[in-house]
């Protein structure tokens, strides 16, 4: 079967979607609307009979019974990928209001409920994947169709949880026909078998609040008993619905789309999880509208994010995160495209998730994708899988609270009055007289374990820094620009954020990237040569005008180094009467140093101002502190940092 061509289909597109909300209205009106398919007249057709408990159904010349309509409804639900595609986009906004509906509150058919949340996630699926793949000249930069992008953004909300209402959420649904919670399915990946505690509900988080009528506590407490008699879910709802059916009349009605969906997804396989992965971004986003939703509508916004959602959900979230982790990793060298996207998706989804969950739940679901990602690299270095990394980084640490997540505000507090001088600095009087306060003042240079589990995304960012400009990562050449790019992309953003305008504000962003610091002296020997050009000025305490090399026998003496010894030891606040030796320098004109490959000079640029904002905005009492603990060598390393600062952003 041929399917329709990408031109027609586009034709028809803007048209679809400007009468799309004229037929969701129609549709309430006149139940009877013929949808101009017999597949997706079939669906609405047995939809309505359940709205309006009319049987039995005549759709042409069939009769369906009440007996029969659960069958009749399973094979119109999976018939829907047989509906031709102009139809469907036409009544698409209705038919996925129809089928979250069905996921959300399976419907009671006979006394039964009838599980439809995994037939209503396949098709959701298939159609989705078949938009995308007919209407590829309606999709946005980002490659989403706008159709579905557009229905998520405008169009989507939580259907309304009193089945008795007489303005049903999306698609209907309401009228005098009964919902049941589904329970979940009672095969679950072994995965899932987490050890954490079940709680009673995870479609109700109200439901152990205090009850609003006589029938709410009786629901509260033989559904207690229920479920504490039955370890199968399945079992142990069938009979707390039943129980609940004969004392009040009603059955239980709240169900949550987003832990329907999570769970759906993580115990889906074959070609529907193929599906789902194929536009993992349009379930991300359906899932997070749907708890941003939940927690408005509940009023849960300012409540306690440990208290939010249920363990449950937390679970199939992780198990979520982690097999789609793990897709990355075993598939990125297969379909690269597919991959990045599936990257892509999930990082937005974990950047959303932290302005809505435990910020500590979501850093463990980003330290289990890091974790699946370094142990494929660390066995096999591919510098695409780490690309993929930065990727993922970037987009996570985009967050507008990214200084906040990071816990910027550190317990140590500089002293009053320091000193650069040794003996002010070793003194029993100063604030940094103490080991403990020297650790930590040394622990905020260097990526050391307390820095990298204080400031955790930060850590993240320059570790990934330091490990791709490490020269024996030969591989990881090509990302030198990305890397420095991530870096400088964040600081250009803090620079310009009015919430860190206030100085003392900045110099707290600032201490974030204080390793930073060590990470460009150590690169060094890397960085473009910019004193190339500055040479004819020449070297510091060289005559204007001279030559390299004919400041006479102390530039020889000091092994052809760009900082003398003297003033080295001076900013270290070092006696220079004592005889030292002097350690072997760093020089930017070496040949050995450079044996590894040099930066360009766009990334060197961008390296030198990313370190020039740190050591304008940092607290210049810590700075003060550490450059008194450096040795020689690193001082004259650090100054010739800074020379090659001066000659790469001097006004030529």
């Amino acid at each position: 079967m041929v399917g329709p061509t990408s031109a027609s289909l586009s034709d028809n597109f803007h048209l679809a979607e400007c009468y799309c909300q004229y037929n969701l209205q129609l549709s309430h009106t006149y139940p009877t609307l013929f949808f101009q398919d017999q597949y997706l007249d079939k669906f609405f057709a047995l939809v309505h009979a359940l709205d309006e408990h009319v049987f039995p159904v005549r759709i042409g010349d069939m009769r369906i019974m009440e007996n029969n309509l659960e069958t009749e409804l399973k094979s119109s639900i999976a018939a829907l990928n047989s509906a031709q595609l102009e139809p469907v986009v036409r009544f698409l906004h209705l038919l996925l209001d129809k089928l979250v509906l069905l996921v959300v509150r399976p419907p009671v058919i006979a006394g039964q409920i009838v599980n439809l949340g995994q037939a209503s996630f396949e098709v959701m699926a298939s159609v989705v994947n078949r938009l995308h793949k007919y209407l590829d000249t309606s999709q946005d930069m980002h490659g989403r169709n706008s159709l579905l992008s557009s229905y998520i953004h405008y169009v989507f909300r939580l259907p309304s949880t009193d089945p008795s209402s007489s303005s049903p959420g999306p698609g209907g649904l309401g009228g005098s026909v009964h919902y049941a919670t589904m329970a979940r399915s009672a095969v679950r990946p072994a995965s899932l078998n987490l050890s954490r505690s079940r709680s009673l509900s995870n479609s109700n988080p109200d439901i152990s609040g205090t009850p609003t009528s006589p029938d709410d506590e009786v629901r509260s407490i033989i559904g207690s008993k229920a479920m504490e008699r039955c370890g199968n879910r399945m079992s142990s709802h069938t009979e707390s619905a039943s129980f609940l059916q004969t004392l009040t009349g009603r059955l239980p009605t709240k169900k949550l789309f987003h832990e329907e969906l999570a769970l759906q997804w993580v115990v889906s396989s074959g070609s529907v999880r193929e599906g789902a992965l194929q536009q993992a971004w349009f379930f991300f986003e359906l899932m997070v509208k749907s708890i941003i939703h939940h927690l408005y509508f509940t009023e849960r916004l300012e409540s306690p994010r440990k208290n939010r959602f249920p363990e449950r959900f937390m679970d199939d979230i992780a198990a979520l995160v982690s097999t789609i982790a793990g897709d990355i990793v075993s598939r990125f060298q297969k379909d690269l495209e597919l991959v990045e996207r599936i990257n892509t998706s999930l990082a937005f989804f974990l950047n959303d998730l932290l302005s809505v969950m435990d910020r500590g739940f979501v850093f463990t679901l980003i330290k289990t994708y890091w974790k699946q990602v370094s142990t494929k690299l660390y066995a096999l270095q591919n510098p695409t899988l780490e690309s993929l990394r930065l990727d993922f980084l970037r987009i996570v640490c985009s967050h507008e609270h990214y200084v906040t997540l990071n816990l910027p505000c550190s317990l140590l507090t500089p002293p009053a009055s320091p000193s650069p001088s040794v003996s002010s600095a070793t003194s029993q009087s100063s604030g940094f007289s103490t080991h403990i306060q020297d650790q930590k003042i040394a622990n905020m240079f260097e990526l050391s374990i307390p820095f990298r589990e204080q400031h955790y995304l930060a850590g993240l960012v320059l570790s990934e820094l330091s490990v791709i400009l490490d020269p024996d990562n030969e591989g990881m050449f090509g990302l030198h620009k990305k890397v420095v790019s991530v870096v400088h992309n964040l600081l250009s953003s803090h620079d310009s954020d009015p919430r860190y305008a206030d100085p003392e504000v900045k110099a707290r962003v600032a201490m974030l990237y204080l390793p930073l610091i060590g990470i460009v002296m150590e690169t060094l020997p890397q960085l473009h040569d910019f004193t190339e050009s500055h040479n004819q000025w020449g070297r510091p305490g060289c005559p204007q005008g001279a030559a390299v090399g004919s400041c006479g026998e102390e530039t020889e003496g000091e092994g052809n180094s760009m900082i003398s010894q003297t003033v080295a030891m001076a900013i270290a606040g070092t006696s220079t009467a004592s005889p030292m030796s002097r350690p072997s320098s760093f020089l930017l004109n070496s040949q050995t140093g450079r044996q590894h490959g040099s930066f360009s000079a766009e990334s060197s640029r961008s390296l030198l101002i990313c370190l020039l904002w740190v050591l304008k905005n940092a607290d210049e009492l810590v700075l003060q502190k550490w450059f008194t603990d450096l040795s020689v060598s690193q001082l004259n390393r650090l100054l010739d940092l800074l020379y090659l600062c001066v000659s790469c952003f001097e006004y030529k």
